[in-house]
């Protein structure tokens, strides 16, 4: 867990935050370091991040939990964060459209 809070600290100005979170949420789900809680707990360190920079939390739907387990699974098997991004990056699409309808 320290080196992923050491990576952080070197980077959070050297990457778009939405990187920068996504990378801290995959590894931290990559150390799974606790028996339950580690989907929630990751969910809330990612926020936290996009929070702390003044970007809008993500939800990440119930009716997406199959596109996030393969997001997971992209990152551990083959280094790939591009899905990660991606359904941050639809999450924040639906919140825009939610936005714009009220």
């Amino acid at each position: 867990m320290m080196l992923v809070v050491t990576w952080y600290d070197k980077n959070k100005n050297n990457y778009h935050l939405i990187v920068l979170a996504a990378v801290v949420h995959n590894q931290f789900e990559n150390i799974h370091p606790f028996q339950d809680g580690n989907g929630r707990v990751g969910r809330l360190l990612l926020n936290n991040i996009l929070l702390k920079h003044n970007l809008p939390p993500v939800n990440i739907e119930l009716k997406k939990r199959s596109e996030y387990y393969r997001s997971l699974q992209a990152y551990e098997n083959e280094e790939n964060i591009r899905p990660t991004i991606e359904l941050i990056l639809k999450g924040y699409k639906r919140l825009k459209k939610t936005l714009e309808t009220m």
